[in-house]
């Protein structure tokens, strides 16, 4: 067999025949075996070292198409489905160009790589073309971006593995072997440090680095300064100039959702992940803004460790902090309005809820979900029981509850039934003498 090229943006790849494993004759140049860079493209037993290769070639020898386009297909498979699971509820918000899938893998060779994935506007464009051809295997494509459908890539994902299941049954001999390319003085690229950063989301900016300052960077375009807005919450109000933001961190292994999750006891299943609530969240204060309003979202970070939003602030009055009647009755009233719309809370609090230029906003939706009666009777528990803990007299949680009653209209009485039911009747009675008032008020509503 004659020796095939790959050209790369920084680098030639010469193919030769048989599994010799990979040397570098030169800088810039790698030389290796066929059937082990196929092994490697097909099954990565050499950790895609040698495969990324193929990711931003720009020219290659007809013999080694099959290759190269079978390595790209199923690198978009894969990173559509890895998104789908960082970005969860949020990716139907999103529309991802052509472009993110080959910076994705990329960026995770980006340290030994970074010398020969020099990114140019040119090759960029270039890359942009190349992989647009694959992006209906993983949704619905349109001018060089694609809105993912998830059951697309599970059928997508089940062609891959079946040929990835044949490929490692050869590959065992070589399994052993990993390559790295010699390390240079280069930089990675900022996009391959953040492949995020060209996705189109619905609202805001979406990111891979959840560090603070990139939030305050990104939305205010300064350091900005920050202070808590409570002890109890995670969240951050940041002011620059004359803009305020809100910003969120979300962690693992919060006490408060472990909790949460035994108590509910199958009635809410509670979402555990950082980048599960903060993508979560971010879903629905869009979706949310059908029934009631909303903040903006203007940044959403997910990252394997950590997740992290910047918001716009609602300055107002927060119920949970009200005198007024009026207030937390429009507390009650907006509950109401979330489950008629179809949607259910999970962590209803007064004290997320604002009164601002006389409409009321919904400031949290980390643990939103679609509405059943049962989760209509957790989230109605759930909002007195707060309010009762936090010191908030009766009187006022009881208009809550009669604003909630006349608001959801029809479905009253079947959240009502649940609140005595057997999903709901643990929380009750776990949480004595609090749970007893709420339901001798029911009684008196009839």
């Amino acid at each position: 067999m004659a020796e095939l090229r790959v050209v790369g943006p920084g680098y030639t790849l010469r193919v030769v025949e048989g599994s010799s494993p990979p040397r570098q004759p030169s800088p810039g140049e790698v030389e290796v075996g066929l059937d082990l860079l196929r092994l490697d493209a097909e099954a990565g037993v050499v950790g895609e070292s040698l495969a990324s290769l193929l990711l931003p070639a720009l020219e290659f020898d007809e013999e080694l198409r099959g290759l190269v386009e079978s390595y790209r297909r199923r690198v978009v498979i894969e990173e559509a489905a890895e998104l789908g699971q960082r970005l969860g509820p949020a990716l139907r918000h999103v529309r991802v160009p052509a472009l993110y899938f080959p910076l994705a893998r990329m960026s995770r060779h980006a340290a030994t790589h970074a010398c020969y994935f020099s990114l140019t506007p040119q090759l960029l464009e270039a890359l942009s073309q190349a992989y647009e051809a694959y992006l209906p295997e993983v949704g619905d494509a349109r001018d060089g971006y694609v809105t993912i459908s998830p059951s697309r890539v599970r059928v997508s994902l089940s062609s891959v593995f079946a040929s990835l299941f044949k490929t490692v049954l050869t590959a065992v001999g070589s399994a052993g072997l990993y390559f790295w390319l010699s390390p240079r003085a280069c930089g990675p690229s900022p996009l391959l440090l953040d492949p995020l950063a060209v996705i189109m989301p619905e609202e805001g900016l979406i990111s891979g680095r959840c560090e603070l300052v990139e939030h305050l960077s990104e939305v205010l375009g300064n350091s900005g300064e920050c202070r808590r807005s409570s002890l109890l919450f995670s969240a951050r109000i940041c002011e620059g100039g004359d803009e305020k933001v809100v910003i969120k961190g979300y962690a693992y292994a919060v006490p408060k959702w472990l909790i949460a999750g035994l108590l509910s006891l199958g009635a809410y299943p509670f979402r555990q992940t950082p980048s599960g609530r903060a993508s979560n969240e971010y879903a629905h204060f869009i979706a949310l803004r059908r029934v009631v309003r909303t903040p903006r979202v203007l940044g959403l970070c997910v990252s394997p460790l950590n997740a992290s939003m910047a918001r716009e602030y609602v300055e107002g009055e927060v119920v949970m902090n009200s005198k007024d009647p009026g207030a937390w009755e429009a507390g009650g009233e907006v509950l109401a309005r979330v489950h008629r719309g179809g949607f259910a809370l999970g962590d209803p609090n007064p004290g997320n809820i604002v009164i601002s230029g006389g409409e009321a906003y919904l400031i949290d939706a980390e643990q939103a979900g679609r509405f059943t009666p049962v989760k209509g009777a957790w989230d109605l528990a759930v909002y007195y029981y707060y309010s009762r803990f936090f010191g908030v007299p009766r009187d006022l949680v009881a208009e809550s509850v009669r604003g909630y009653v006349k608001g959801v209209g029809g479905l009253w009485n079947e959240v009502r039934k649940e609140l005595l039911g057997p999903r709901v009747a643990p929380f009750i009675a776990a949480m004595p003498p609090f749970m007893v008032e709420l339901l001798e008020l029911l009684k008196g509503l009839g």
